[in-house]
């Protein structure tokens, strides 16, 4: 049982990331108790695989490209859209991150199929951490 109020998490990014079997341990444990977790994959193939266990949401990023500005809606626009169609027809929620740093970035996620952003680096480097996040949460 939760008790901290807690409500979901982010695993596998790829600073640190998992075996196949810990994915699949930790995902079916935690839609037994209806928490959300939010799942990273580097690329398609680990996309597919994560797929079938049900998690909340996906997100996909490009390890090269995190925290580098250079955004995976510009440098993998593509891979994006290919994302996005192997979560068709499921419940699970897509969502990309990787060099997101302004709100054409955000805009072009959703253009792209996504229903939601992962950053951090924007953030936590930004002289103006506060604007950054008005200005893409007006866009989700």
């Amino acid at each position: 049982m939760i008790t901290a109020g807690v409500k979901g998490s982010i695993l596998n990014h790829s600073e640190h990331k998992l075996k196949f079997d810990e994915i699949k341990q930790t995902v079916k444990r935690c839609n037994e108790m209806n928490f959300k977790l939010v799942i990273c994959a580097s690329n398609l193939t680990e996309v597919k695989k994560i797929a079938k266990l049900r998690p909340y949401a996906i997100a996909f990023e490009d390890p090269k490209l995190i925290s580098t500005g250079n955004s995976i809606t510009e440098y993998k626009s593509v891979d994006v859209k290919k994302f996005v169609g192997l979560l068709d027809g499921t419940d699970i929620i897509p969502l990309c991150g990787a060099g997101i740093t302004k709100g054409e970035d955000v805009a072009a996620a959703l253009v792209l199929g996504c229903r939601g952003i992962l950053v951090s680096s924007a953030v936590a480097n930004s002289q103006n951490p506060e604007g950054f996040l008005k200005e893409i949460g007006g866009l989700i």
